[in-house]
C-alpha cells in the first residue's frame, strides 16, 4: 500500500490490526465511528494531530462488538478468537476533514426536517450509488484483508460490499427487518451469505433480489435475529416485572448516535424532571444517554437549570440518583457506560426505534416508549415492537407525557400496561435473544 494513502500513525494502526485480522479467527468489520485515540494508546503511538472523533451510528458498533463479546466469551477482547476494525480509523490525516464534514452533514439530516426530507426522497432514490467516504476507506479496507482468508463478518453493507466484490468470502449482517436495494447488489455472488432478522425479512430480501435482477441461492440466507449485546440480554436477569411499584420509576433516556430526536427529548425532559422532586405519587428517576452528542448534555444541564432542587449527578453509578447523564467524547466508552449503568438499571426506554437503542431495550426487559423514526426501516421497527405489546409510540406534547405515565401504571387495573410490557419484554420470539450467537454460529 503506498505511504502516501496514510499518514504515518494511520500506516502503524493498519500494520497492527492487519496483522491481527490475519491471525484471528473471527475478523469483524463495520463503519460506524472512530476512537483513534483508543487504538494510539493500544499501541503506544504518539500522534502529534489531534483528529476529531466521529460517529455515524451506535448501531453498527454496538451490533459488530455484541459478535466480539460472543465469540471472546466476556468483555475481555480475545485477538485470536475475534477481532473488530472500522476503516474510519485509519484514513489519512489530510482526508480527515472530509470524514468529519460527513459526520456533519449526517448529523445535519438526522436532525432537520427539510433536510430529512431530501435524504429520504432524494439521496435514497438514487440508491446509495456512491457512499461519501467510499474514496477514503476502501484503500485501508483492503490493506487490512489483503491476506485474510477466513471469513469475514461484516456489520455494514459498504463493507460488506467491497470485501465481497474484492473476492473475500463475506458473512454480511442484515441488521434490521428492512432490506435496503445495496443489500442485494452482490446477493448472486457464491462467496457472500446474509444473516437476516427473522422470516419476514428473508422473504423480503428474495423479492427485492428478485426486484434487482438478481438470482439469490436460498442456502445463503440465514434467519438469525438480531445481534444484541449478551451483557443487554444479562441485564433482564436480575430484573422483577413488578419493581415499579415499590420506588420511582426507572426512566432511561436515549439518542441515537447522530444526535436524533433533540426537539423530542428535550419537550419530555422538561415534562419528567418535575417528577423527579414528588415525594410518592408517580415518582420517576432520569438517566440521560447523550452518547458522544455534547450539545444534548448543554439541552439537558439548560433544562435542569430551571427546576430549582434538581441537579444532575456526578456519581454516574449512584443508582439513587434523581438524574444522571451518559455522555463520552467516544462511542467505545459512551456506549460501555450505556450498558453498565443505563439498560441494566431502567424500567422504561424512551428512544427511536432504531435497530441497536430498541433492540437493546427490549433485550434488557424494559418497556418502550418509541419517540419518532427517522427512516422506513425504523417505521418497520416501530411496527413490530408495538404489535409485540412492549412497546408504545409517545406524544411529547406539552402536559401529554405525565399523562401517558399514569395511563401506563394505572394502580387500578389488576395488571397495568408497563407491568405487561415488562412481561412481554421477556416473551419474545426465539431468535430475538440469540441473534449474535447465531450470527457467529454461521462463521464455524
Amino acid at each position: 500500500m503506498p505511504n502516501s494513502l496514510v499518514d504515518e500513525v494511520s500506516q502503524k494502526l493498519l500494520a497492527a490490526d492487519r496483522m491481527l485480522l490475519e491471525k484471528t479467527k473471527l475478523p469483524i468489520v463495520t463503519i460506524s465511528a472512530s476512537y483513534r485515540d483508543l487504538l494510539e494508546d493500544q499501541y503506544r503511538l504518539d500522534d502529534e494531530f489531534d483528529h476529531q472523533e466521529v460517529v455515524f451510528s451506535r448501531a453498527h458498533y454496538s451490533m459488530a462488538l455484541a459478535a466480539g463479546i460472543v465469540a471472546w466469551d466476556g468483555d475481555s477482547p480475545q485477538p485470536e478468537k475475534a477481532w473488530m476494525v472500522d476503516p474510519t480509523n485509519y484514513v489519512q490525516h489530510s482526508d480527515w476533514k472530509r470524514v468529519a464534514m460527513s459526520e456533519t452533514l449526517g448529523r445535519l439530516m438526522a436532525r432537520h426536517s427539510l433536510l430529512e426530507w431530501v435524504k429520504k426522497n432524494v439521496l435514497d432514490t438514487i440508491g446509495r450509488q456512491k457512499f461519501p467516504l467510499a474514496d477514503e476507506i476502501t484503500p485501508p479496507l483492503l490493506h487490512l484483508f489483503e491476506n485474510v482468508r477466513q471469513p469475514v463478518l461484516s456489520f455494514h453493507i459498504v463493507t460488506g460490499n467491497i470485501l465481497a466484490q474484492a473476492g473475500k468470502t463475506v458473512v454480511q449482517v442484515v441488521t434490521d427487518p428492512h432490506v435496503r436495494p445495496d443489500y442485494v447488489q452482490n446477493a448472486h455472488l457464491s462467496n457472500i451469505t446474509f444473516c437476516v432478522f427473522d422470516e419476514q425479512t428473508r422473504y423480503e430480501f428474495f423479492e427485492v433480489a428478485s426486484a434487482h435482477g438478481k438470482k439469490v441461492d436460498p442456502e445463503r440466507v440465514i434467519v438469525t435475529g438480531p445481534p444484541i449485546d449478551p451483557r443487554v440480554l444479562a441485564a433482564a436477569k436480575h430484573k422483577r416485572t413488578d419493581s415499579w411499584r415499590r420506588r420511582p420509576l426507572r426512566i432511561l433516556l436515549t439518542t441515537g448516535g447522530l444526535g436524533t430526536n433533540k426537539r423530542e427529548l428535550e419537550s419530555i425532559l422538561k415534562q419528567l424532571v418535575p417528577l423527579t422532586r414528588r415525594r410518592q405519587h408517580n415518582k420517576v428517576q432520569l438517566i440521560y444517554y447523550a452518547g458522544t452528542n455534547l450539545d444534548h448534555v448543554a439541552m439537558v444541564e439548560k433544562v435542569v437549570e430551571k427546576f430549582h432542587g434538581v441537579s444532575i449527578s456526578e456519581d454516574v453509578s449512584d443508582k439513587n440518583a434523581a438524574l444522571r447523564v451518559i455522555s463520552s467524547e467516544d462511542i467505545v466508552d459512551a456506549n460501555n457506560l450505556l450498558l453498565a449503568y443505563g439498560f441494566p438499571w431502567a424500567d422504561v426506554v424512551f428512544t427511536k426505534p432504531s435497530g441497536d437503542m430498541a433492540y437493546d431495550a427490549v433485550g434488557a426487559g424494559c418497556a418502550v416508549l418509541l419517540l419518532k423514526p427517522w427512516g422506513e426501516w425504523e417505521v418497520n421497527i416501530q411496527a413490530m415492537f408495538t404489535q409485540s405489546g412492549v412497546a408504545r409510540v409517545v406524544d411529547s406534547g406539552d402536559g401529554k407525557v405525565e399523562e401517558q405515565l399514569e395511563h401506563i401504571m394505572d394502580r387500578s387495573l389488576e395488571k397495568p400496561w408497563l407491568e405487561s410490557a415488562l412481561e412481554k419484554a421477556r416473551l419474545m420470539p426465539p431468535e430475538f435473544y440469540r441473534g449474535a450467537r447465531e450470527i457467529v454460529r454461521t462463521m464455524k
